[in-house]
């Protein structure tokens, strides 16, 4: 479009790094083009077949839902715009350029998608290179790109029901079966460019915190192959700066998890009256003889609370809590609700009128029935 320059440099893109590994977030116009009846959908479209432009994360217009109104605007070729109905399209290619950093020499390569209606075949210079399926996932691009080089990045995106017919239960005795949709269509989350080391490598992070028993859990998984040997130890951080160290400690694995519990008798914790109580923790896998650092995690946010149940009350942090709860479909909803911002002044005004628990709208979380989940997720 007229006046948009440098779309997709990685200077300005938001980033996440480690010693080990970084996660550059792909979000941008790309450049679109829907699939025609007429076109072969194996065919990737020349440079200048018709090519417009749409943002990812994005809901394609025409949606099934006929209370959802698309904010974001499809840019599209001339002569496409007299012969597309958005409600008939199922199809459509994704494209755009991605830089390779050099300093990812050596390191896997994988393409992330948060949130994917439902399927998309990736492709990079015109190489099929692997697929996605809802709800997201990785396509592992390593062999396909270099380090340091510029490479053209396709995608073929197809908005159809996995099943042909979905089945809705509304009680124990009332199901019934309606044929399957794909109500919100495209790459309706976040994408990431991400490196990883090659080898093993931490697959996730999973931060447990117990208020009664003042301790600190890290749930590590890590990929590698058979049963591994390997010492954890992690630094928390609040606002940038360091609050606490996690020693070293060193276990054995058969199945790829490691759990590390600390102490910890005086953190500040995250309750519905203290929400800026947020911690981020950084975890370091290491070889136990030698010291050598096998991967570090990105930062990771948590809050230290625990929730459990006493009878008949809910307790958050050792006091009883009425969890005042409202329906809620900013996850169902276009991006001007689903992205932060608009999440965020969806429970500001939540609770401003006395809420502070949210019921979302996605019971069955079938293909299509979820946009954009992290905004909501965050702002909470």
């Amino acid at each position: 479009p007229l006046g948009i320059t440098d779309l997709w440099s990685a200077t300005k893109a938001w980033r996440r790094t480690s010693s080990t590994r970084e996660t550059i977030c792909m979000n941008a116009l790309w450049r679109f083009r829907p699939i025609l009846a007429e076109d072969d959908p194996d065919v990737l479209p020349a440079a200048g077949d018709c090519w417009g432009w749409f943002k990812v994360p994005g809901i394609w217009p025409g949606s099934a839902r006929a209370d959802v109104e698309v904010p974001q605007r499809v840019v599209v070729a001339p002569f496409l715009e007299e012969r597309l109905d958005f409600a008939k399209i199922d199809q459509a290619w994704y494209q755009r350029e991605i830089v390779i950093p050099k300093e990812w020499e050596g390191r896997r390569v994988l393409l992330e998608f948060t949130m994917l209606q439902t399927h998309a075949r990736i492709l990079v210079d015109g190489k099929e290179t692997g697929d996605a399926w809802f709800p997201g996932g990785t396509v592992d691009l390593s062999q396909y790109v270099s380090a340091g080089q510029k490479h053209i990045l396709s995608a073929r995106v197809t908005a159809r029901p996995l099943e042909t017919e979905s089945t809705v239960f509304m009680a124990p005795d009332r199901a019934f079966k309606s044929k399957a949709t794909v109500g919100l269509k495209g790459i309706t989350g976040d994408v990431f460019l991400v490196s990883e080391p090659r080898a093993k490598a931490i697959t996730d992070v999973h931060v447990v915190t117990s208020t009664r028993n003042r301790t600190l859990t890290l749930d590590v998984g890590v990929r590698a192959d058979g049963p591994l040997t390997l010492a954890l130890e992690g630094r928390v951080m609040a606002a940038g700066q360091l609050v606490r160290r996690l020693p070293r400690q060193s276990q054995k694995s058969e199945h790829g998890r490691f759990l590390a519990t600390y102490g910890w008798p005086d953190p500040k914790l995250w309750d519905t009256d203290t929400p800026e109580n947020m911690y981020e923790v950084v975890v370091t896998a290491r070889e136990p003889e030698s010291g050598q650092v096998i991967d570090e995690s990105l930062p990771v946010r948590f809050g230290f609370r625990e929730f459990w149940i006493d009878g008949r009350d809910f307790v958050l942090n050792g006091q009883r809590i009425h969890l005042r709860a409202l329906h809620n479909r900013t996850i169902n909803d276009p991006a001007d609700k689903a992205c932060l911002g608009g999440a965020l002044n969806t429970c500001r005004r939540m609770q401003e009128y006395g809420f502070n628990f949210l019921i979302t709208a996605n019971y069955n979380f079938q293909p299509g029935a979820v946009g954009y989940m992290d905004g909501l997720l965050s702002a909470a």
